[in-house]
């Protein structure tokens, strides 16, 4: 009987899992945020990139900084940013438009809730023109 060695990316979604159960079992209001992250690193996987298209992210707690993808006013991190290992990949980055800006509590670690929920507001027709353009339309 031959042993089968799971492969890296595997291993890091076995390692989000079992970080979900975690943090369910002590926090379930966290649950959301972290969910939604396991799902956007499960789509950076390789596998999937060929398939992925565009990607748009509001008022993202990961945000960092500097990041091609970057849209907004927000010169500081968020709650929980990325650290080096966790950024996403070359393939996908141009992929991604990122808003976030200044003073929004989740991706700036600002004060300002008002801020986080009218992402919509400001930016949906820049983010419905980039999702256009990626698929060709």
């Amino acid at each position: 009987m031959s042993l089968v060695t799971p492969s890296q990316e595997e291993e890091e979604l076995l390692a989000w899992v079992q970080k979900l159960l975690r943090l369910l079992q002590r926090s379930p209001t966290k649950v959301k945020m972290l969910s939604s992250e396991l799902m956007v690193n499960a789509l950076t996987m390789d596998l999937f990139h060929c398939t992925v298209v565009a990607i748009i992210q509001m008022g993202d707690p990961r945000h960092v900084p500097g990041q091609s993808f970057d849209r907004g006013t927000s010169l500081r991190a968020g709650l929980f940013p990325r650290l080096a290992n966790q950024q996403y990949s070359a393939t996908l980055q141009p992929r991604i438009m990122s808003f976030c800006d200044f003073n929004d509590p989740f991706c700036d670690s600002g004060a300002d809730v008002e801020v986080h929920l009218t992402y919509l507001d400001r930016d949906q027709n820049t983010a419905a023109q980039f999702i256009l353009t990626q698929i060709g339309g």
